[in-house]
């Protein structure tokens, strides 16, 4: 049965894709037999980034997701006509965003050692941008390679996901890493790819070029151990690498699809049709559209019909699809534990509480991530302390513990809320006077809460006097006073 169903069942779209790339790359290494799954994390990366490369191969992978409904076997074909017009949206940037908050601000890091020399590495390596990266990279494909390294002088540290490395393992442990190979791209004089592999074990270093020749010499691993460390959110029960945000992919996919459909509608459906009917064999050019031409057209007793010619518009759906595009990409970012706003273009703005309840599940994925990042940073720690010591003499120490402190999100509230709240905080004495007035007016020559003070006191004197210049004038509110009523002047001038 499996046989009869495997004669029909279609490739998968991420695989023809991509494939022919990735066996032209590791199809004489080891890895060949894992092109596709190389495949499946190239769908997932290309709609991440925003390079050249990225979209030129989104746009392959939703060629061929279109092909299941649209023929590409002839030139004239739709999607192979308006190749260079297949849309490549992606929301997944704003999703990782949203779902990867834990170094939007600096965490607090506390370590045991020398906190200073460890602290200016860190910020050299700029470490919460990197670490940022890598927490999205990484929920995005379950997996990424971070690796510190000094490249000209400069602490670097590179983000790779698991379409850019590959590693062997111990064969009777899946999880014990024996050697790490990064493809390099290097283009030739005539500008085209050709790669080689830097290689990585615990005793050495080499390069190879793509059919497994030795470039230049072997070196020993200064480090004593593969200088990398992986990030990754859940364990596979099969392979090193795990899964990832597939979900994420097929929202991608299916929004575009229908974009595609709304872009061809409003094309096809916006401009008229010429139909003539029997006008035989004569010529009819009408500019600028195309003309159909239809001949032989007979009533029911077989008697032609006169010579016609008539404009034909499509009725469009453009309002539809779109109203459709809408509702599938939040109902798949609901599934995703997603509020649906992500995706929305409106202008309003949530209440605190709904917020709050819109966020709860994204709350509970930040709290298992902190326990997962924490843990992270300690394992990396030791790898990077012993590259920056070796390449840069910064002697850091070698061990430390790392105690991290993530930077509580902070819950939105309405400007009413806001200066409820403040109001509240002066009457205590919490809020000094500068601050308080800062909440309600920006006065750039409000500088100390002396000066917010006298400010109070001088508006405070001018409510009074108004409230006296109404009572001896009732009729003379809020500047509507009628013609014949003087106006009192209590200056005495």
């Amino acid at each position: 049965m499996s046989s009869n169903v495997n004669s029909w069942v279609r490739t998968r779209d991420y695989i023809r894709a991509f494939s022919g790339d990735f066996l032209a790359i590791w199809g004489n290494t080891p890895f060949s037999k894992e092109v596709n799954n190389l495949a499946y994390f190239r769908a997932l990366t290309c709609l991440f980034g925003n390079e050249p490369d990225d979209l030129d191969d989104r746009r392959k992978l939703i060629y061929w997701f279109l092909s299941n409904d649209f023929g590409i076997d002839k030139a004239t074909d739709t999607i192979n006509q308006k190749y260079n017009a297949i849309p490549v949206n992606s929301i997944a940037e704003r999703v990782l965003r949203n779902i990867c908050t834990l170094y939007s601000q600096a965490p607090n890091r506390r370590f045991e050692g020398d906190k200073e020399k460890i602290n200016e590495s860190y910020q050299l390596a700029d470490i919460d941008s990197k670490f940022r990266l890598a927490h999205e990279t990484a929920k995005l494909c379950n997996t990424c390679l971070v690796m510190p390294m000094v490249r000209d002088g400069r602490i670097e540290v590179d983000i790779l996901p698991p379409d850019l490395f590959r590693v062997e393992t111990d064969v009777k442990d899946y999880r014990k890493i024996t050697a790490l190979w990064i493809p390099i791209n290097t283009p030739d004089k005539d500008g085209n790819n050709v790669y080689s592999f830097k290689v990585w074990t615990d005793t050495e270093y080499k390069k190879i070029d793509s059919e497994g020749r030795l470039i230049g010499n072997v070196e020993p691993n200064k480090y004593g151990f593969i200088p990398a460390a992986i990030l990754q959110f859940k364990n596979s029960r099969t392979d090193l690498y795990g899964g990832g945000l597939w979900e994420l992919v097929l929202a991608a996919l299916d929004d575009n699809k229908l974009c595609f459909l709304a872009d061809n509608d409003v094309i096809y459906s916006g401009f008229s049709v010429w139909v003539a009917t029997n006008f035989g064999e004569q010529d009819v050019s009408i500019s600028p559209n195309k003309i159909l031409k239809v001949s032989n057209v007979t009533q029911g007793e077989g008697a032609p019909f006169a010579p016609s010619l008539e404009s034909v518009n499509g009725i469009g759906s453009f309002g539809a699809i779109e109203d459709m595009r809408d509702r599938r990409i939040k109902r798949a970012l609901r599934n995703m534990a997603l509020p649906t706003n992500i995706a929305s273009m409106d202008s309003e703005i949530q209440s605190g509480e709904a917020k709050k309840v819109d966020r709860m599940e994204l709350t509970e994925i930040r709290q298992r991530d902190a326990g997962a990042m924490v843990k992270f940073e300690n394992d990396f720690y030791p790898i990077f302390a012993k590259v920056v010591t070796t390449d840069l003499g910064m002697s850091l120490p070698e061990k430390t513990v790392i105690g991290v402190d993530y930077v509580d999100e902070q819950p939105y509230i309405t400007p009413e809320q806001e200066q409820v709240a403040k109001q509240a905080q002066f009457d205590a004495g919490i809020l000094g006077a500068k601050d308080y007035v800062n909440t309600f007016v920006k006065n750039e020559l409000i500088t100390t809460n002396e000066e917010a003070i006298q400010y109070m006191i001088d508006n405070l004197a001018l409510k009074k006097k108004l409230t006296i210049n109404n009572e001896l004038n009732p009729t003379v509110q809020s500047g509507n006073v009628p013609a014949d009523v003087p106006i009192i002047d209590n200056t005495g001038q």
